[in-house]
């Protein structure tokens, strides 16, 4: 008989366990949500620096005021559905600087401004009916003005007004058909360190269904998705949402004290790593184009001609056209193992050219000009293992290889010369956070890089008799490593 109560007795616990410690993130599936975000940031500067020194060569003294400012806006979205994953985001900026003064002998009057306008959209259309076919459009833009302006009135320099300007552009964009789905499950980890703690708090007076499980996972990921400006105003809507459903389930034994700081512990300080569960396998073409433009101005005394001038103006513009396949796996092995691996083959072929002049008080001092085409082979792989134990403790390695082969046509001379370059990068790394005791936390980043690169330019020169090839041969190799280790322990 005591052999029989003591079975009853032990058999509730090892259901509770199983059940939590069971759920497979691999089953988990994300609801619909959408995230729309509009941010603004402001942020302005002034700095004023007044000093005098003296040494062996005469006194410096400098007085002058820098002002500078930026604006920014950036919209974001995500939307998640049966039928399209993707995302949005916008992002301008605008940044000036303005710095006046004096150093010794020089008045300094110096301007600049930077705008900036950049778009990035990724999308994936599931119109094939079982949410694993999809399209792939995956559009960027950018655009960005430049300007600097600067006076010197020095006596003992022949040079008193510059400045220069620039403009960019590219566009590109992904464009082929894929096989694949990916789902976030980190939402998800939270809901089962939340239930785990509270198990082991003695919180739960029964054990949650994976259908419950599941239920809590698809609240957590909808309400994370959505926008409040006050972030105070956002949390408690969260946690309000995340315990009316508990609540309702009736797995908890009792609402006290204990339960509210189980649930606003882990979801305020757990360190929740982005994981995903799903693969994708895509290909296609990529068209792109760049364009710049730079000019550049100054004016200079001279003898006794005090406005000799200098224009300079350049233009490059850049088309090409790549192949790509794509391939990217993420497994959440269980609970606590995640592994995620990717690989890509990418085939570029663009054209070059680039044209310049030089200009002296209007007159023509130099003309340069270039047309080149190059292909290029990319391949890629990379793999991250991760380990997380508890919602304090993380331990990720990754390691990953890249070669790129280069060939470079210059069409511009009549014998064209040819550049082949070999780029081959190795990367292996740690990072880790570990968490001892309350006193006792470890960090730790360490990463190892090792680069070859081995080039060869064969030019031609024509004599009076014959054309002779030129080889020029160059071969660098690099090995570079960071760590970064941090122990802390809190004695009281």
């Amino acid at each position: 008989m005591k052999r029989l109560i003591l079975v009853l007795a032990l058999t509730p616990c090892f259901q509770l366990n199983g059940q939590i410690d069971s759920f497979d993130l691999k089953t988990i599936k994300n609801p619909k949500f959408k995230l729309n975000l509009l941010e603004f940031n402001v942020n302005l500067r002034q700095h004023s620096n007044s000093g005098i020194s003296d040494n062996s060569g005469g006194t410096t003294t400098e007085n002058y005021d820098d002002i500078n400012g930026t604006f920014s806006t950036r919209y974001y979205s995500v939307l998640n559905s049966e039928q399209y994953q993707g995302n949005q985001n916008t992002q301008i900026s605008v940044s000036g600087d303005r710095v006046s003064g004096q150093i010794t002998n020089r008045d300094i009057n110096r301007q600049s401004f930077i705008g900036r306008l950049q778009h990035t959209s990724q999308n994936r259309f599931y119109f094939f009916g079982d949410q694993l076919q999809h399209i792939v459009i995956n559009p960027s833009a950018s655009t960005s003005y430049s300007e600097n302006k600067q006076s010197n009135n020095d006596v003992t320099n022949p040079w008193i007004f510059g400045g220069s300007s620039e403009r960019r552009a590219q566009l590109n964009a992904e464009i082929g058909y894929g096989l694949g789905r990916v789902e976030n499950v980190s939402d998800a980890r939270i809901v089962l360190f939340i239930l785990d703690d509270l198990r082991k708090e003695g919180l739960l007076n029964r054990e949650p269904t994976l259908e419950e499980i599941d239920a809590i996972s698809d609240l957590t990921i909808y309400v994370k998705n959505q926008r409040f400006f006050d972030s105070r105003i956002k949390r408690i809507y969260e946690l309000k949402s995340i315990d009316s459903l508990l609540q309702s389930q009736g797995i908890l034994k009792k609402d006290d004290v204990a339960y509210h700081t189980i649930l606003q512990d882990n979801w305020n300080y757990s360190v929740n790593k982005f994981r995903q569960i799903g693969w994708l396998l895509q290909i296609g073409f990529k068209p792109s184009t760049f364009f710049r433009e730079s000019e550049s101005t100054a004016d200079f005394k001279v003898g006794s001609n005090p406005h000799l001038s200098s224009n300079d103006k350049s233009e490059s513009i850049s088309n090409g056209i790549a192949l790509f396949t794509k391939y990217n796996w993420f497994s959440p092995i269980s609970q606590v193992l995640q592994n995620d691996i990717s690989a890509g083959i990418e085939v570029l072929a663009n054209n070059n050219r680039t044209n310049s002049t030089a200009l002296q008080d209007g007159n023509l001092f130099n003309q340069l000009s270039n047309n080149s085409d190059n292909i290029s082979y990319r391949i890629n792989v990379r793999d991250n293992f991760g380990i997380y134990p508890t919602n304090r403790t993380y331990i990720s390695l990754y390691g990953g290889a890249s070669l790129a082969l280069n060939s470079t046509l210059n069409n511009q001379l009549p014998l064209a010369p040819i550049q082949e370059s070999i780029n081959l990068n190795l990367q292996t790394g740690l990072e880790t956070y570990y968490y001892f005791s309350p006193q006792l936390r470890l960090s730790c980043y360490y990463n190892v890089n090792y680069g070859s690169r081995e080039s060869e330019n064969v030019a031609v020169t024509i004599s009076q008799f014959a054309a002779n090839p030129k080889s020029d041969y160059n071969r660098n190799i690099t090995w570079t490593s960071n760590l970064q280790l941090a122990l802390t322990y809190k004695l009281f």
